[in-house]
């Protein structure tokens, strides 16, 4: 087997280790083994997701224990901050080195933590005579909270896919896969689509693949990663944008259905796909050795 492989090529697909309920499984990238292929790439994506909220935990908690240390002279009620920090910097360090669903938890709550303390400072502040209003330290306490809680929403989703952890050998190709399709080009590669999916703050790019039966799609280089049936692709043009030629669209992907816009290119390759036209082969994948 060569070190280069198409994604497409079922005949002889990539060699994916995965251990499932029924044994040592080798999934291959279609349509069959989709849930597979998706639980664990779910697995990946919260655990790279958790490190990332670790590293940021140690930051956060740094800066806790620094105020809390400069602040101790005038009051020893900043000790309580300075455990919240320790605590922070504690959870950060364990999820960054070994992310799990139990820290995630630990994660959430750390992070409301921090966010009351900031809250009731706020209070503190606003409530004394002559104080002038400081509107950063309340929306700073409202978005820790916010951040603390959706740490404790995905918990579910982490402790769901968890329970099967993906070989050393797919979690290799799901991160190789995921380099290959955010670095494909519309114009080099055919099976290739991009748009964009309004998110709560933000548009989030997306960048999609196009197999005979599956759709691949990373959003923002690997934040998110879906390995999707076509039947449960579904994009429809709802409208254009007044400048160009861009559509404003519906996209289902799965169970969830958002708002976006898609170029026509990317629109025409999605509708042929839909409608079960075969599509060029797609660029190979370039795939690591084990160590």
């Amino acid at each position: 087997m060569s070190e280069s492989e198409p994604l497409n090529a079922t005949a002889n697909a990539p060699v994916l280790g995965y251990i499932s309920l029924s044994g040592d499984e080798v999934p291959e990238p279609t349509r069959e083994n989709a849930h597979l292929l998706q639980q664990a790439a779910d697995y990946r994506v919260n655990q790279k997701f958790l490190r990332r909220s670790g590293i940021g935990d140690i930051f956060w908690g740094a800066l806790c224990v620094l105020l809390a240390s400069a602040s101790m002279r005038y009051s020893l009620i900043n000790i309580v901050l300075l455990m919240i920090g320790a605590m922070l910097i504690g959870v950060g360090v364990w999820i960054a080195v070994r992310p799990s669903p139990m820290g995630m938890i630990f994660d959430g709550i750390a992070l409301i933590l921090v966010g009351l303390w900031n809250g009731w400072i706020s209070y503190l502040i606003l409530s004394r005579p002559g104080s002038n209003p400081n509107t950063m330290l309340p929306i700073m306490s409202i978005a820790q909270i916010g951040w603390g809680v959706y740490r404790l929403v995905r918990y579910g989703e982490f402790a769901a896919v968890a329970a099967l952890r993906p070989s050393k050998q797919m979690v290799q190709w799901l991160d190789g896969t995921i380099k290959s399709v955010a670095k494909a080009k519309l114009n080099s590669d055919p099976t290739a689509i991009e748009f964009q999916i309004k998110g709560f703050n933000s548009y989030q790019r997306w960048k999609g693949r196009l197999l005979p039966d599956l759709a691949i799609l990373v959003r923002d280089k690997g934040k998110d990663l879906r390995l999707l049936p076509r039947e449960n692709v579904r994009i429809d043009v709802t409208g254009k944008k007044l400048l160009g030629k861009t559509r404003k669209a519906k996209f289902t992907l799965g169970r969830k259905t958002n708002k976006g816009t898609i170029a026509p290119t990317s629109l025409e390759r999605y509708e042929q796909w839909s409608a079960a036209v075969p599509v060029a082969q797609a660029a190979p994948v370039q795939r690591q050795p084990v160590v």
